[in-house]
C-alpha cells in the first residue's frame, strides 16, 4: 500500500516538473524584442520593403546611392551594378514584386528583376519627364507586368531659351529590349489596365493619353509641326485618345459621350473603380471644369453637381474614392481654404452634398481618410467657425467627424473617458459639441502616408484631443479604436508615432516629440503596453513595415542629435526591431473569434452585417500569415432610413430631403401641353452606393408628379423666391451663373445657380453699394472676397 502511494506521489511530481520545464521554454521563447543600429550619410527620400519578402530599399537622395538590405533592414549594402552618385529617384512597380526602376535624370537608368539583388542598365531616347508625376506608367494584368509605359522630356533649344515637350515610349519586356515610341506628342499615357480596382473588359492593351491637335491654330510658334504655347500644349486642342495596339493603325480620339470632339482635357486618371477625365470648359471664360467619368471604358457620361456648385481650375481635390463612389472637395468661394465634401451616385455621374466645411490647405490637400480595413467607415475634419475664418481670418478650430455609411451621414467621435493612467476624464460624451475625440489627419505636417493604417479589420490609431476642438499636434495624446472608431482608449500619453504588425496582434508607438531611446509594443492588442530600450537617443522620423502588415519586424528611421552621435552612429540611423522571439508559438483555430463591424446605433453597415475573424486579446501566439478567413462575411439586413441619402438637386432640410433648383425632367416627357399629364419624378432619396439592404423600407422608388411642377425639356423653368424687402441693385457677370441682389434693408443676397435659389452674405453687415466687376476679372465678387470688395465707411461695409 505504501509502495504504491509512493509512485502516486513520484508520478504526480514527475508531471509537475514536467510542466515547470514546458513553462520555462515558453518563458523563454517569450523573450524581448531585439534590435540593430545601421547609420546612413542622409536622409532617405524612398524607404520601402518589396511586398512578401525581406528585402529593403533604401535611397539617399543628396549622395544619389541605393542601398539594399536582404534581412528586413539588420544589413545594407549598396545596390549592385548603379554606379555611386547617379539615381534621381526610385520607382517600385505596383504589382510585382521582383522589380523596381531607378532612374536616373539622364538616358540611362538601372532595373531590378529580382528584389534588388542584381541591377541592370537600360537607355531610352529621352531623359525622364517629371513634371506630369512619376515617369512610368504600369499594367495591372498579371500577364502584362512587364509591359511598361516611359515619359520622356524633349526640348528644343533657340538661343536662350527652350521649348520642351514630352514624348511616350513604351515596353513589353520591362525594358529588357529597346524601348519603342508612341504616336508623336502624347502625353500623360496611362494602361486602361493601369489599376486592380478599375475592373473592366477592354482590350488588354487600351491606352489613353492626352494630346494636342497638331493641326490646331495657335499663336504660339511650331516645332515639329506641333503647337506650342510658352513650351506647353494649347489646352483649346487639346484631346484624349485612346489606342489598343500602342498607336500603330488603331488611333482614336473620344468624344466621352458627347457625340463631338471633346476638347480642353486636361488629364486622365483612374481613381478606384473608375476613370475620371478633367476638361475645361471652352465655351465659357470662367474657367470651369468638367468632369467625365465612366465605369466600363465603353459609356462616358458628364458628372453633375448640384446646380449652384461650380468646379474651378485649381479649386477641387479628387480624393481616394470609396469602394462604390467618386469623392470630390470643391472650393466654393475664391481663395478659400475651407471646402465641402461631395460624393457621387454609384456609376460616379450624379453627386450629392455630403459634408460642409471641410478643412483644406493651400496645396489643395483634405482632412479625409478612409479606414480601409472596414468598408464605409472614414473621417474627415470640419472648420467649426468657418464663417470667422472666411470673413476675419481666424484662426480655424478644428473637429473631427466620422462616417460609417461611406458619407451619408457624420457623426462625432465618442471619446473614451479615463486617460491613460485609469484617471476619469472630465466631460460628458452625451454632448458632442463639447466633448468628443478630434484626430490630426492628412493636412498635419507631421502626417505621411495614411494616417490611419488598419492591417486588421476595425485597427485605428491617431493622434488627437478631447474636447470641443482639436489641439495642436504638441499638446495631443495617442488614442486606439478596435472597432472601427466606435469606441476609443487612450493608450499614450503625448503625441507618438505608431504601426501595426503581424495582424495588429503586435502594435507599436514611438514619442513623436522628444528625443527618445524606447518604444512602447502591445501583444494583447492594446490592452497592456511595454517598452523597449534599443540603445540610441534620437528624434523619431518614421516607422515602417511591409505593406501586408503580416511581419513581426519594423524600421524605425530616427534623426542622431550631434552630442549622441559616435564614430558608428551618424546624424540619419535606421534602427531595425525584431519582435519573432516575443511569443512562442503560431496561432492556431481557437485563438480567433468572429467580430461585428458596425457603425455607433446599429448592428448594420451599409445594408448588411459585416463579420470578420480576429486574433483574441488574451491569445498568447502570433498570426505569421495572412488568413483567408480575415476577409470579410457578410449577412443582409433590411433596408431602414440608414441606407438611404438625398438625390441628385435635394438637400437635407431637418429630416427631409427637398428639391433645391429644379429637378431634372425625362427627355420626351410632357410634351403634350395637357396640364394633367404626369411623369415619374425622384422621390428625393437614393440609396447609398454599395448598400446592399433588402426588403423592408423602400425610400427610392420613383413617385408620380404633375408637369405642371417642372418645366419640360426645352421650355423655361420659372422660381418664385420671396424676400422681405425690395431690391435696389442687381449685379450680373459675364460668363458667369452668380447673381449679387442689394435690398433696400441693406442686406446682401447670392445666387450661384442664376437665380434659383439664393443665400443671405453676412447678415451682421450692412450693405450700401456695390462696385461693377472688374472687365478682366468677370466674377471676381462673391461672398468669399466680399469685404474686399465693398467700400468702407466707419465700422460698416458699403
Amino acid at each position: 500500500m505504501m509502495a504504491r502511494q509512493r509512485k502516486g506521489v513520484l508520478a504526480i511530481l514527475f508531471r509537475a516538473l514536467l510542466l515547470l520545464a514546458f513553462s520555462a521554454v515558453l518563458v523563454a521563447a517569450q523573450g524581448k524584442p531585439e534590435s540593430a543600429v545601421s547609420s546612413f550619410h542622409n536622409f532617405p527620400t524612398r524607404l520601402f520593403f518589396f511586398d512578401d519578402t525581406k528585402s529593403v530599399l533604401y535611397h539617399d537622395p543628396f549622395a544619389r546611392d541605393v542601398y539594399i538590405s536582404r534581412d528586413e533592414g539588420k544589413t545594407w549594402k549598396l545596390a549592385e551594378g548603379i554606379p555611386k552618385g547617379s539615381v534621381f529617384t526610385v520607382l517600385q512597380h505596383p504589382t510585382d514584386n521582383r522589380y523596381a526602376f531607378a532612374i536616373a535624370d539622364g538616358k540611362t537608368h538601372y532595373r531590378t528583376e529580382d528584389r534588388g539583388r542584381i541591377w541592370r542598365p537600360f537607355d531610352v531616347p529621352l531623359p525622364p519627364a517629371f513634371t506630369l508625376g512619376p515617369p512610368l506608367s504600369f499594367h495591372s494584368d498579371p500577364k502584362k507586368y512587364d509591359h511598361i509605359l516611359y515619359q520622356g522630356l524633349g526640348c528644343e533649344h533657340r538661343g536662350l531659351s527652350a521649348s520642351c515637350h514630352v514624348e511616350t515610349y513604351y515596353t513589353t519586356k520591362a525594358f529588357s529590349d529597346d524601348v519603342k515610341p508612341l504616336r508623336k506628342h502624347l502625353s500623360r499615357c496611362q494602361f486602361a489596365h493601369g489599376s486592380k480596382e478599375f475592373k473592366h473588359e477592354a482590350h488588354e492593351d487600351l491606352i489613353y493619353c492626352v494630346s494636342s491637335d497638331t493641326s490646331s491654330s495657335s499663336s504660339a510658334h511650331s516645332l515639329s509641326g506641333a503647337h506650342w504655347l510658352s513650351g506647353a500644349h494649347s489646352l483649346s486642342a487639346s484631346k484624349l485618345y485612346s489606342s489598343t495596339d500602342f498607336f500603330d493603325k488603331d488611333i482614336k480620339v473620344e468624344d466621352l459621350g458627347t457625340g463631338k470632339i471633346a476638347r480642353g482635357v486636361i488629364a486622365f486618371a483612374i481613381v478606384g473603380k473608375f476613370a475620371v477625365v478633367t476638361v475645361k470648359d471652352m465655351t465659357k471664360s470662367t474657367g470651369d471644369i468638367l468632369l467625365y467619368v465612366t465605369v466600363d471604358t465603353k459609356t462616358w457620361a458628364q458628372a453633375h453637381f448640384p446646380s449652384s456648385v461650380r468646379l474651378r481650375e485649381k479649386a477641387y481635390t479628387m480624393l481616394e474614392s470609396t469602394t462604390h463612389s467618386l469623392v470630390v472637395d470643391v472650393v466654393l468661394q475664391e481663395r478659400s481654404s475651407i471646402g465641402t465634401l461631395f460624393i457621387s451616385n454609384g456609376n460616379g455621374t450624379y453627386f450629392v452634398e455630403s459634408l460642409k466645411d471641410t478643412n483644406r490647405n493651400t496645396r489643395g490637400h483634405v482632412d479625409y481618410e478612409r479606414i480601409h480595413s472596414v468598408e464605409g467607415v472614414g473621417l474627415a475634419n470640419i472648420v467649426a467657425n468657418a464663417a470667422a475664418v472666411e470673413r476675419q481670418g481666424a484662426a480655424k478650430n478644428i473637429r473631427t467627424v466620422a462616417t460609417f455609411d461611406d458619407g451619408s451621414s457624420w457623426v462625432s467621435f465618442r471619446p473614451p473617458t479615463e486617460d491613460v493612467d485609469g484617471k476619469t476624464i472630465h466631460c460628458d460624451p452625451k454632448n458632442s459639441d463639447d466633448c468628443a475625440l478630434h484626430l490630426h489627419s492628412v493636412t498635419s505636417p507631421h502626417h505621411s502616408g495614411r494616417g490611419f493604417p488598419s492591417p486588421a479589420p476595425g485597427f485605428v490609431m491617431g493622434v488627437g484631443s478631447i474636447g470641443k476642438h482639436l489641439l495642436s499636434y504638441e499638446e495631443c495624446d495617442t488614442f486606439l479604436s478596435t472597432d472601427a472608431g466606435v469606441s476609443w482608449r487612450m493608450v499614450a500619453r503625448g503625441a507618438h508615432k505608431y504601426k501595426f504588425g503581424d495582424s495588429a496582434s503586435i502594435l507599436i508607438a514611438v514619442d513623436d516629440g522628444d528625443v527618445t531611446k524606447e518604444i512602447k509594443y502591445s501583444l494583447d492588442l492594446g490592452k497592456s503596453w511595454k517598452t523597449y530600450d534599443f540603445g540610441v537617443r534620437l528624434h523619431a522620423l518614421g516607422l515602417i513595415t511591409p505593406p501586408d502588415s503580416t511581419s513581426q519586424k519594423f524600421l524605425l528611421l530616427g534623426q542622431v542629435a550631434k552630442a549622441d552621435q559616435t564614430k558608428e552612429v551618424g546624424s540619419a540611423v535606421i534602427v531595425s526591431l525584431d519582435f519573432t522571439k516575443t511569443r512562442g508559438r503560431k496561432c492556431n483555430d481557437d485563438d480567433f473569434e468572429k467580430w461585428y463591424a458596425r457603425p455607433q446605433d446599429s448592428q448594420c453597415l451599409l445594408g448588411r452585417k459585416q463579420w470578420y475573424k480576429r486574433r483574441k486579446p488574451d491569445a498568447d501566439c502570433y498570426v505569421g500569415e495572412k488568413r483567408e478567413d480575415s476577409v470579410v462575411h457578410e449577412d443582409p439586413c433590411s433596408c431602414t432610413d440608414a441606407d438611404y441619402e438625398c438625390d441628385y438637386n435635394f438637400i437635407r432640410v431637418g429630416d427631409e430631403c427637398e428639391l433645391q433648383g429644379h429637378e431634372q425632367v425625362p427627355p420626351n416627357v410632357c410634351r403634350s401641353g395637357r396640364p394633367d399629364d404626369e411623369y415619374e419624378g425622384s422621390s428625393g432619396y437614393r440609396k447609398i452606393a454599395g448598400d446592399t439592404c433588402e426588403g423592408g423600407l423602400k425610400k427610392d422608388a420613383p413617385v408620380m408628379r404633375q408637369c405642371s411642377q417642372a418645366p419640360p425639356e426645352g421650355d423655361i423653368a420659372s422660381h418664385f423666391n420671396p424676400f422681405d424687402s425690395p431690391d435696389v441693385q442687381q449685379v450680373f457677370f459675364k460668363d458667369s451663373k452668380t447673381i449679387l441682389v442689394r435690398m433696400n434693408d441693406h442686406s446682401m443676397w447670392q445666387s450661384s445657380n442664376e437665380g434659383q435659389t439664393w443665400n443671405e452674405i453676412d447678415q451682421a453687415e450692412k450693405f450700401f453699394g456695390v462696385p461693377p466687376p472688374h472687365a478682366s476679372h468677370t466674377d471676381s465678387i462673391d461672398s468669399a472676397n466680399v469685404q474686399q470688395t465693398f467700400f468702407k465707411d466707419s465700422n460698416v461695409i458699403i
